[in-house]
């Protein structure tokens, strides 16, 4: 069981063995659950304020008071992104210090 050979030579893997629940105690996957939870609510938080500055660009007076007159459309559609780009990362960035380097680091 397991490889056979193709007719080009190579071998091809039939059966792969996989991690399964059984092979983790309780106690490792309430730990795991609980390493992971607060992940999940960062992540969604993380969507709500990237869809919040969108929001907040597209509909408010805000957005209209950043785009920039003045320059050829390509350029001014390539700088407001930059500027929408840019924005959005300052916005998230204490979540995304916590999630990624806070957090690991407790």
């Amino acid at each position: 069981m397991g490889q056979r050979k193709c007719s080009q030579g190579f071998r091809t893997v039939l059966a792969t063995e996989t991690a399964t629940t059984a092979d983790f105690t309780d106690e490792e996957r309430r730990r795991a659950s609980e390493y992971h939870a607060p992940l999940y609510a960062a992540l969604l938080l993380d969507l709500a304020l990237a869809t919040g500055v969108l929001a907040a660009l597209a509909w408010s007076r805000l957005g209209s008071w950043l785009f920039v007159g003045g320059l050829p459309p390509a350029a001014g559609a390539a700088l407001y992104a930059a500027i929408v780009v840019a924005l959005s990362a300052v916005v998230r960035l204490p979540l995304a210090l916590w999630r990624g380097w806070r957090r690991e680091r407790r």
